[in-house]
């Protein structure tokens, strides 16, 4: 059975290098966009970036709510 590219398991080298890109400010929303429009990304990758982004997305919205309500609250 033959697997490709994408579909082969990130070693723990590949992970490390990852996140040093993702600590480089503006690089790292550059490489996130390229590697989530890309073909030939790693599975593994792009469900973690997916799976990142859904959490980002879900944290701005608390904080969203809860700032939307301190607001509203401290007018009171």
């Amino acid at each position: 059975m033959d697997i490709k590219d994408n579909e082969k398991v990130l070693t723990v080298k590949d992970w490390i290098i990852i996140q040093i890109i993702m600590m480089i400010p503006i690089v790292n929303i550059i490489m996130w966009i390229k590697w989530l429009v890309s073909d030939k990304t790693n599975q593994n990758l792009k469900n973690f970036l997916i799976a990142s982004l859904v959490m980002i997305v879900i944290g701005m919205i608390i904080w969203f709510l809860s700032m939307t309500f301190l607001m509203t609250s401290s007018m009171q």
